[in-house]
């Protein structure tokens, strides 16, 4: 049988991947390994898998490895040479597949160990570890705020003397806004020195202005597909219980700006193919700079909005990139506003939902939303998806759809009961 041996790596539980959409499970022989999430996820077309490994915790690396291995070993013996083709090939698998970006690093991991083509664990680390990114970035001209690897509380010390107050102090290779934190003086940094392990962080000056990232497609080293947006709030402070937002950005110059700046860093990190989140500030004065890029989807809603605002698949067009079918020709050239909001976890969690009442049909703009069944559990680990509320808007302007925002705050209100840890 012809055809490529695929291992993905997925822990979502909804149907935006989609794989068998994109990769055809009868000309190719595709393996996975999930969470119990991620089986939900693929349960549709789990017969058409060549295997499924299941394991709790996609973060435990050990285990992703001793699973990939099985798959690998399998397929080894299929050609009679097992020990030979794992060491050579990681087992002939041909591609490996991760879209989570808690699992690029692992997935970069499995390639180098076995030398699976696509990105590496230094490939990857380009768009993960905040020091690396940023050097490469800074080194093709980008304005990049004041930063430095952190290894202890002296480092720390030294650069708030350097750099002043406030300061923002980063996990390296941390995602979702997971462990970062404002340090607006002495005392925070030295509480915060006493929570953390130092050893892996990078600390840079914090810059007063409003955040916005570009999401798109590069495709044999151009980008073929980008929108800008702009948030309302920021990740850190959703992380902090806040609620965050996005909107389209209208004005063109800073889309002009932002876009130069977004293309020369792309450039600066060699990502010829694939999707990418990144973010950037505009100071007080005007000025854009690069703050952080992914080489994956952005979270939360934005997928789906610039699926039904601008008609494009981030994910599907992804895997089709990676699977070498994708045609820039295909895309839409199509132009909207859209945006979207996510509701924070309650600060007292676990919880219980104990009321979460619809507000489709009551805004202009609102098109989308996702709210949780009376009775479902919040453990305050839902991330950007098992949270109080998930909301989609799109309209002639990004002014109607901020007003809409800022009304389904007043007019969306669940309520909950503590459970007993």
């Amino acid at each position: 049988m012809d055809g490529l041996n695929i291992v993905v790596i997925h822990r979502w539980d909804d149907d935006l991947a989609a794989y068998d959409r994109h990769i055809d499970h009868g000309g190719h022989r595709v393996h996975y390994i999930v969470s119990p999430d991620g089986k939900k996820g693929i349960s549709p077309y789990l017969p058409a898998c060549a295997e499924v490994v299941e394991i709790e915790d996609l973060g435990r690396v050990e285990e992703v490895e001793a699973a990939y291995l099985r798959i690998a070993r399998a397929v080894a013996s299929k050609g009679g040479q097992i020990d030979k083709i794992i060491a050579s090939k990681g087992g002939q698998i041909d591609k490996i597949i991760a879209l989570s970006e808690f699992d690029l690093l692992t997935a970069g991991h499995l390639r180098s160990r076995f030398g699976v083509p696509g990105m590496g664990l230094d490939a990857v680390l380009a768009f993960r570890d905040k020091v690396i990114m940023k050097a490469r970035v800074a080194a093709a001209g980008v304005r990049v705020p004041r930063y430095s690897a952190i290894r202890d509380v002296e480092d720390l010390r030294d650069f708030a003397a350097s750099s002043g107050y406030p300061l923002i102090l980063k996990p390296r290779k941390g995602a979702a806004s997971r462990g970062v934190l404002r340090i607006d003086g002495p005392e925070e940094l030295e509480a915060a020195a006493r929570g953390c392990d130092l050893a892996d962080h990078e600390c840079e000056e914090f810059i007063e202005g409003p955040i916005l990232h570009a999401d798109g497609l590069r495709h044999r080293g151009a980008t073929v597909f980008r929108a800008i947006s702009r948030y309302v709030n920021t990740c850190l402070a959703y992380a902090q219980g806040e609620p965050l937002g996005s909107v389209t950005e209208e004005d063109p110059a800073v889309c002009a700006a932002l876009g130069a700046l977004a293309e020369r860093s792309l450039d600066a990190l060699g990502l010829d193919d694939g999707v990418f989140h990144l973010e950037m500030i505009l100071s007080d004065r005007g000025e854009p700079s690069f703050l952080e890029v992914g080489a994956r989807v952005g979270g939360g809603e934005l997928p789906v909005v610039m699926n039904d605002v601008f008609g494009v698949d981030l994910v599907g067009a992804s895997l089709q990139i990676e699977m070498g079918t994708f045609r820039a020709s295909d895309l839409p050239d199509r132009r909207g506003i859209g945006g979207w909001m996510l509701i924070p976890e309650p600060r007292e969690v676990p919880c219980r939902v104990v009321s979460a009442g619809s507000i489709m049909g009551q805004l202009p703009t609102l098109y989308r939303e996702v709210v949780p069944a009376v009775g479902e559990v919040l453990d305050g680990h839902g991330g950007y998806s098992k949270i109080p509320g998930r909301f989609c808007f799109r309209g002639d302007s990004a002014r109607a759809i901020r007003r809409d925002m800022e009304e389904a705050l007043r007019r969306y209100r669940p309520t909950y009961e503590a459970l007993r840890a």
